[in-house]
Parts: C-alpha cells; structure tokens; sequence
C-alpha cells in the first residue's frame, strides 16, 4: 500500500510536470516559428532586467530569461545539426520545423522534469525556515538515549506560536521536528520525551517523505490559486462595502480565466494558425484547463498528504510509545495537544498580539503542511489513538511485570 501512495505523488509531480510543460512549449513554439527565435528573449530580457532591481524579486525574475535561452539554444541548436544527423541517413521525411520543435519540446521536459522538485523543496523549506526560530533555551533536546538512533539530517526547532502543537517535515535528505511554544509549556519532560520518540521513529522509518512532498506540491500550487479560493473576502473603502463570498468567489473564478485569455492570447493565436483550429476555442480552453488543473492537482495532494498521514498516525503512535517505553506518558501529550491545554506560565510575547504578517505566515504554515501535523489531528479520532495506546500499554506492563499507574490513556 505505501508503494501505491509513493507511486501516487510521482504521478502527481509528473502530471504538474506535464501541464507546465504543455504551457511552456505552447507559449513559445508558435512565436519562434512565427519570427525569429531571438525576437522572445528581449521581453524576457526585459522582465529578468526589471526584476533585478528589487531586492525582493532578486534572481527569480531570471527564470523567464533562462527557459527562453534554453528554447532558443535547442531550436537552433536543432537547425545547426539537421545536415550532419541527415547525412548519416536518421530523420530522412522528417521536416526540419517538426526537427526543431521536437528538441525544443524535449529541452523544455528535461527542465521541467528536474527543476519542479528542487523548486517545490526549496521553496516549501523557505517557508518553513522563516516560520521556525532556533531557540536552544524552548527546543526540547533529544534524550542521549534518543540521539544515537537520530540521524544527523535531524534538528529541532521551535515555533513561535501560542497553541500547542508538534510536527515533522522529512524530505528524505532533511529533517525538522517543530515544538510550539505552546507544546514546549503544555507537556511535561516525560511527555516531551515521549513525544520526541514518536517522530524520531518517523524520521527513522522515512514514513513522512512522501507526506512532504505530496504536500510541498500542495503549498507550491495553493499559492497560484488561494487568490481564487480563499474564503474571506477583505473589503477595502474602510470595510464598508462586504460582499458575500458565494457572490465574489465566481468573480474571482472569471476574472483569473479573463486574465488568462489576455495573456494566453497572441501565443496560442499562432499556435492555432499552426494547427489550423479555432484560436478562440483553444484560448478559452487553455485559460479554463489552467484553473482548472490549478485546483485539481492542489486538491489531489492536499488529500494525498492527508490519506499518507492518516495511514501512519496509529503506527507512530505505536512506535513512538515502544521507543520511550511509556505509552501513558504520549498518551497524556497526545490528549493535551488535541484539546490544546497549555499548562505552566506565559510569557510576555504569548500575550503580545502578533502583527498581522508574522500571524498569516504561521497560519499558513501549518495548514499547507497539515498532511505532516500529527498533534493535533482530526484524521484518525483521539479516542482510538487513546485506545491503541491502551493496547500498547498493557504489552509493556506485560512484559516488564509492573502495571503503570502514572496516569491513564482512557477518553
């Protein structure tokens, strides 16, 4: 079952892959058989010099420059080496057009196909290495008992966030298990200890990797489409005009498909002169299939992330209470962390209210990655993790020939 899930995110980057390369190549063929390759590096050009000078944007601006360089150099670079491939007999009937736009097509997948995971990793850690502060005085530390088993690829961090809550990210090649603030003041050492046992297995098990990167996809694609999603709708003019988001939500859905058809427009023109089809069909076709493979794929691996998730939460669980050898003590964590009982005193910044930046970016966060947030989940009922760890309770007394009666693992 865990190979058909990993084989289920490789089909969801290769369906990404897929529709973006689609996009590109559309975008650039028809206006390099058109005119002259050159003639679409100088609005990329444009953009990359423009982008420079922001500090934000920095190199990202260059990515436009780059894909068109790359286009450029296989669509000519094809040209150049039709004679000599011709001479050797290969591609004899094949026009030097079809020649062209095949190399383009296949530079264009190469990058494609290496380029999205490393940008989704790397944005997707981006984000959570501005959300998570290094805090050596709130991180709990992992037991010497704990820290010969945890690979080096493994830190801990905190989180600056009031309501309790423990997680990991795992990539495969890094590792973060995040205690809140909240966490770290609602759990005593032994559920802390406890709790560090349960993702210190997942990070051993490389149980979470696939749960990353299912869910990286879903962060990286939510933000092209939360502008067309997201529920709340902050009206401007002082909030005196509101509007109902069952009324704003279809405007959203038409403008992004109006814009799309704008921008879709001259491009895939050329290329339904090409193929000789309806340019005003293909370009609503192209505007609507983008939104609509936007919401599609965010969907598919936001619940793919969840179903991952859901399927390991009873077994970490388990190995986790094994590890530490206390199935009460993650018991009690487990049962603080679902209801959110923060014990202990806060401290001045808890009652600070956070700015609005800071408070969206955690929030954020934290539900991009919701598939990987097992305190608190909702996925598998708190009742049965309880009861499980009951199960796993009485093994341990058995075997060690005491009865625990620190505390209880009853609802």
């Amino acid at each position: 079952m865990r190979r058909v899930r990993l084989l289920g995110v490789v089909a969801l980057y290769a369906a990404t892959a897929l529709a973006a390369l689609v996009v590109l190549a559309s975008l650039l063929l028809p206006a390099m058989v058109a005119i002259h390759p050159f003639a679409i590096l100088v609005p990329s050009g444009y953009v990359a010099f423009g982008g420079l000078e922001g500090d934000d944007k920095r190199l990202l601006f260059l990515v436009p420059l780059a894909v068109c360089l790359l286009a450029v150099g296989a669509f000519l670079g094809a040209g150049a080496l039709e004679p000599t491939v011709r001479s050797v007999g290969a591609l004899d009937g094949v026009g030097l057009e079809t020649i062209r736009t095949a190399a383009t097509v296949l530079a264009l997948g190469v990058l494609v196909t290496v380029s999205l995971p490393v940008v989704v990793g790397w944005y997707a850690w981006t984000e959570l290495d501005d959300t998570a502060v290094e805090d050596s005085t709130r991180s709990p530390d992992l037991p010497d008992r704990f820290a010969v088993q945890a690979p080096d690829r493994l830190s801990v961090v905190s989180l600056d966030d009031p309501d309790p809550a423990v997680y990991v990210v795992d990539d495969g090649r890094r590792a973060v298990l995040g205690f809140t603030a909240g966490a770290t003041r609602a759990l005593d050492d032994r559920e802390r200890e406890a709790v560090l046992a349960r993702e210190l297995t997942r990070v051993v098990d490389r149980e979470a990797a696939a749960s990353f990167w299912a869910s990286a996809l879903a962060f990286a694609a939510a933000r092209l489409v939360d502008p067309l999603s997201t529920p709340v709708y902050e009206a401007r003019a002082g909030d005196k005009v509101r509007l109902p988001y069952w009324f704003v939500a279809p405007l959203k859905i038409v403008g992004a498909v109006v814009a799309l058809v704008l921008f879709f427009g001259f491009p895939i023109a050329g290329l339904a002169a090409l193929l000789h089809v309806n340019a005003v069909v293909l370009v609503f076709g192209y505007a609507v299939a983008t939104v609509a493979a936007g919401f599609g794929l965010t969907k598919a691996a936001r619940w793919l992330a969840q179903d991952l998730a859901t399927d390991a939460v009873l077994t970490a669980d388990e190995h986790g209470a094994v590890l530490a050898g206390d199935a009460d003590a993650l018991a009690n964590a487990l049962r603080k962390l679902h209801t959110g009982a923060v014990d202990g005193p806060r401290t001045a910044s808890d009652d600070e209210p956070a700015t609005t930046a800071a408070s969206d970016r955690q929030d954020d966060t934290l539900d991009a990655f919701d598939g990987l947030v097992h305190f608190p989940t909702d996925r598998v009922p708190v009742e049965d993790r309880l009861d499980a760890l009951d199960d796993v309770a009485d093994r341990l007394d058995d075997r060690t020939g005491t009865h625990s009666t620190t505390g209880t693992t009853s609802a």
